[in-house]
């Protein structure tokens, strides 16, 4: 029996030691928590910035950039405004708006040739063409640009118009394949953009 009272005792003593530890350890829990309650738990939080610069960006690219009249006799005339050939297409693919400028070299070389044989104007596409651009045919100029499309807008939805093209084969054009290089030119409509 009195093993089994030492067996109590020692129990009794384990089970206060047990209990006594958990004490203990919620005790130094509770006062580091308390101590560490002016201290975020979460980490350090700080803040910073993104920036960056958008630079002007003055681009046009030609969506129709060829026009082909196909086989015409001396004294034919035709235009671009039926759709037959299409027009020239400029499309402004940059992020301000653009004037546009074109010259062109001959398409006919017979001796007769003159103003009304080779001629351009502006016309819609997306956009109107601005009162300030060309928008009755005028005869192409070899040496000196013609400004043609004004304030030429870049959002996507109103960012091309047509360049139409007439032509008149003069009455002495030899027979053959006839080429004119159209220049387009695009630059700012106001460098303050």
């Amino acid at each position: 029996m009195e093993e089994t009272s030492q067996k109590k005792s020692s129990d009794s003593l384990l089970v206060g030691l047990l209990l006594l530890a958990i004490v203990v350890s919620f005790f130094g829990t509770y006062l580091s928590v308390m101590k560490l309650r002016g201290i975020p738990l979460t980490g350090l939080v700080t803040t910073g910035t993104t920036q960056l610069n958008v630079t002007r960006t003055v681009s046009i690219v030609l969506s129709v950039s060829t026009v082909d009249f196909g086989n015409k006799v001396v004294t034919n005339a035709d235009d671009t405004t039926d759709n037959s050939p299409p027009p020239f297409t400029v499309v402004n693919n940059g992020n301000v708006n653009v004037n546009v400028t074109v010259n062109a070299s001959p398409l006919f070389t017979g001796t007769t040739s003159n103003a009304t044989d080779y001629r351009f104007r502006c016309s819609n596409s997306e956009s109107v063409c601005n009162g300030a651009g060309i928008n009755t045919f005028t005869a192409f100029n070899q040496t000196t640009t013609s400004l043609v499309m004004v304030n030429l807008s870049f959002p996507d939805t109103n960012d091309s118009e047509n360049l139409e093209i007439s032509i008149v084969v003069p009455d002495d054009e030899t027979p053959g394949a006839k080429t004119s290089t159209v220049t387009f030119t695009a630059s700012s409509f106001n460098n303050a953009q």
